[in-house]
């Protein structure tokens, strides 16, 4: 089974955002990384003005970029977050020994993870304005930071830092924020690998089983939810102790299957629904829209093998058989008749003579309207004389034994196969009275609509 990534119909409440935090120096390149345009050559009163003097904690030196080869062409930094977060403010520490006028046009912008800006604030005078932090921009020693402010701008993945109307220059970087606020309706619910909701799976639980699909989910998933259905609307589920349940067979409430292949050649059905939380008004008089829809898929397997009738025993013209379903999602199970209207079961009093006919059948519990299903392989075998004699191979059957597969069909769905052969003992037991041996079988599911299935095709001369 796998649980499909929850659809989000409209926009949810989100929680605030959690553990504000201010970086600078090493906790900036401890939590992203600083590019920049260019870097000024030469070195300066004993350092050069690369990148790293922005995160190195010391109070005289800085990054200073080239001049612009023409103009409309600006120097940057740009700061790439690990993780993105919740901007409230990012400061640029300005140069601390000459040329603070050089501020002008200088623009602080915010991307998203897709490049998007999200938000940008400019600067409109020489020393930064109107972003000073305070004292004298004029002064040698009580010199301006410029500390651009930003209203919880959720979701940044960068801060682009750019000089549009002279060089760059940046003695530190300080970034303000908080984690970002969660996407999801609560804590009950997570972000999965592609960044999409689903419920907690303690919250949310999925059955699939033979019979159908069965989802329990705990109320505090939705807890302003008042009813839930599936993408039939008349399939609805019911909240007993604060979880709600609802259920549906493979082939209703509009539950659609598609056959998945994976990189190995091997095929499975993919059985899928939505569950829908519906939510009311204030007053409970209006009924809105579907808020919250949560995908659901069941993967079963399309082939099922060891399907058996142990201890068929053969005593001279005895038969005796002995049910055994096969493990799985979808159950089949074998059992012995009469006579060729599969009404009357075996039983150990029952005599069939030797070089008769067999009449066995082949039932799918639950079955299913848009599938078929064909029997692949069929095999008698005496596990003590490690003897096997194949009555179906690759779906062609024994001409020997006059072995016959015959699907049975309830209104347009397949319910059993009848099988059919004429009984036989191994030459070896020719002497034994008593011989007990075992037939087993396996089958393939396939999608109905499907005319090229292994279903439909077969190689049988």
């Amino acid at each position: 089974m796998k649980l499909l990534s929850a659809l989000l119909g409209t926009a949810l409440a989100q929680n605030q955002g959690e553990n504000p935090f201010v970086w600078l120096d090493s906790a900036i390149t401890d939590n992203g990384v600083v590019t920049v345009s260019d870097t000024w050559v030469p070195e300066h009163d004993g350092f050069f003005l690369t990148k790293e003097k922005i995160t190195d904690g010391l109070a005289n030196t800085f990054w200073h970029s080239i001049e612009p080869d023409q103009p409309g062409q600006p120097s940057w930094m740009n700061y790439d977050l690990n993780e993105s977060k919740t901007i409230n403010g990012v400061t640029i520490g300005v140069r601390p020994d000459c040329c603070r006028d050089r501020y002008n046009n200088m623009c602080v912008t915010l991307s998203d993870i897709d490049g998007s800006s999200l938000a940008e604030k400019c600067t409109s005078s020489d020393y930064g304005e109107p972003y000073l932090t305070g004292g004298d921009p004029e002064s040698d020693t009580e010199y301006e930071d410029i500390r651009v402010p930003f209203n919880s701008v959720n979701g940044v993945q960068s801060i682009r830092v750019s000089f549009s109307d002279d060089v760059g220059q940046i003695r530190t970087l300080i970034v303000e924020g908080n984690d970002d606020p969660s996407p999801c309706l609560n804590e009950a619910w997570e972000v999965d690998a592609d960044g999409n909701c689903q419920p907690k799976p303690a919250h949310f639980r999925l059955q699939c089983s033979a019979s159908g699909m069965v989802v329990e989910i705990d109320d505090v998933v939705f807890p302003d939810g008042e009813a839930v259905n599936l993408e039939d609307s008349s399939c609805t589920g019911t909240k007993t102790d604060g979880t709600w349940s609802i259920n549906t067979a493979l082939d209703s409430c509009q539950t659609t299957m598609v056959v998945e292949t994976d990189s190995n050649a091997v095929e499975t059905l993919a059985f899928s629904n939505t569950v829908k939380f519906n939510w009311f008004s204030a007053d409970a008089q209006i009924y809105t829209q579907n808020l919250v829809q949560v995908g659901f898929t069941c993967n079963y397997d399309s082939t099922y093998d060891d399907i058996e009738v142990t201890d068929v025993t053969v005593v001279s013209e005895n038969v005796d058989s002995d049910l055994q379903d096969v493990d799985g999602v979808f159950t089949f199970g074998l059992v012995q008749y009469m006579d060729n209207a599969m009404s009357d079961p075996a039983d150990a009093d029952d005599h069939t003579p030797l070089g008769g006919t067999m009449y066995f059948q082949l039932t799918m519990d639950n079955p299913v309207s848009n599938l078929d299903w064909v029997v692949t392989e069929c095999t008698v075998s005496d596990d003590t004389l490690g003897l096997s004699y194949q009555l179906i191979d690759n779906q062609c059957a024994d001409q020997n034994l006059q072995v016959l597969a015959t699907p049975q069909m309830n209104g347009n769905t397949q319910s059993a196969v009848n099988l059919s052969f004429l009984s036989f003992k191994f030459t070896q037991n020719h002497e034994t009275e008593r011989v007990d041996m075992k037939l087993r079988c396996s089958v393939t599911v396939c999608d109905a609509a499907d005319p090229n299935s292994t279903c439909n095709t077969n190689n049988c001369a």
